[in-house]
């Protein structure tokens, strides 16, 4: 056994031995190793901070709705691309930054680099009512990027509009092509990032004033997905 070895009494490394079945000392050594930074990565990461980033925040009601719901307030992060939205959100519940616990940045997750200072920090991300608004190839980068935020058994969340089939439609009533991803599609995009444990639930969505020229079926999505990597 090494010096570091020599910390446990001579009782204390029979015990392990007896117990385990490793009589020789480089493979006991090996084994309790093994052990000990198990446990430091654990103890490690219990102790981290559950930082939740609401991308697309705009008002921060439901970070707001968190805080009342006991959610630690120091780990509670809202973004959007416009400043607008966030000083909304103080004047419509009266608060300011000095009162509101929440920290509020903008940026824009499209111009984030690997770098950035959230990067690896997250613990949920949460794209609620955002991933609809962009095409394809938006939404593939948006989830890839939301991988770099995530720490590894981190959380992806939220809520969109899907289709039965991806496509793309000309509304009527915003002069506008709209591009629906199909609720497969979705998933089988999440699943090529990493995530694992993926939940979907769909509900009809509600009929507008250009429905009835559509030729596809259109649901709301709520999403929750644990991102896995394969190299951690």
């Amino acid at each position: 056994m090494t010096n570091d070895s020599t910390l446990l009494n001579k009782e204390t490394i029979q015990f392990y031995r007896e117990y385990t079945g490793l009589n020789d000392a480089h493979d006991l050594e090996r084994h309790l190793t093994a052990i000990q930074q198990k446990l430091a990565k654990t103890l490690e990461q219990q102790h981290q901070k559950p930082y939740f980033l609401d991308i697309g925040c705009c008002t921060g009601t439901d970070l707001r709705k968190m805080v009342l719901d006991g959610y630690p307030r120091d780990c509670l992060i809202g973004m959007d691309i416009e400043q607008c939205y966030i000083d909304c959100g103080y004047e419509l519940f009266k608060d300011d930054p000095s009162t509101c616990p929440i920290r509020f940045i903008v940026d824009d997750l499209f111009t984030f680099e690997k770098t950035h200072v959230l990067c690896n920090t997250i613990s949920i991300v949460h794209a609620g009512s955002v991933l609809h608004l962009f095409d394809l190839g938006q939404i593939v980068q948006f989830i890839h990027r939301a991988t770099w935020l995530l720490k590894p058994g981190g959380v992806l969340v939220g809520g969109h509009v899907c289709a039965d089939r991806s496509t793309q439609y000309f509304r009527q009533a915003t002069k506008s092509l709209k591009y629906y991803m199909a609720v497969d599609e979705f998933k089988q995009i999440l699943i090529q990032e990493g995530f694992t444990d993926i939940e979907m639930e769909t509900q009809p969505r509600m009929a507008e004033e250009d429905d009835e020229e559509r030729d596809f079926t259109a649901f709301w999505v709520s999403f929750y997905a644990v991102y896995s990597p394969t190299d951690y």
